[in-house]
């Protein structure tokens, strides 16, 4: 509980760097709203481990979303996934999914053992606030993704 209420305190104080989501969205919550928000998002439910997430990611109108840097996702990125980085655009989110698809997130942190903030966890909020209700976050993992059967680009 802790580490949640960690995770809200950043998550709102980030919330100058959300502005993208009051701007080009049509919720344009005030920074105690999407507090608020960020508080009742049952992250729990919307977080997925990587067995679930290749079951998942094989159905139809499902989309893999990469949160990492372009440069990193031209690196190697999970084998289908498309790019849209960690500044969440609602016109770019549309161009990629529908809010009737299926969307997995994924960070650097879901893929290996970092100590960065984890993206997923900062946009899960984001996606369902703009509608996206059917988003998963990939677990953050100690064992990484090759080892737990991700299929990843070389």
């Amino acid at each position: 509980m802790k580490r949640f209420m960690k995770l809200v305190a950043i998550v709102a104080s980030s919330w100058a760097s959300c502005a993208a989501l009051a701007q080009d969205s049509p919720a344009n919550y005030t920074q105690a709203e999407y507090a608020e928000f960020v508080r009742s998002v049952d992250f729990p439910a919307h977080t997925i481990d990587p067995a679930q997430f290749l079951k998942l990611r094989d159905q139809e109108n499902t989309i893999v979303l990469d949160l990492r840097s372009l440069e990193d996702f031209n690196r190697r990125h999970i084998v289908g996934a498309l790019h849209l980085g960690p500044n969440i655009l609602e016109s770019r989110l549309k161009d990629l999914a529908s809010p009737t698809d299926t969307i997995l997130l994924y960070c650097t942190n879901s893929l290996e053992l970092t100590r960065r903030i984890s993206l997923t966890n900062v946009s899960l909020p984001q996606l369902l606030a703009l509608g996206y209700e059917n988003t998963f976050i990939l677990e953050d993992t100690v064992i990484g993704a090759k080892t737990a059967g991700i299929p990843m680009t070389q």
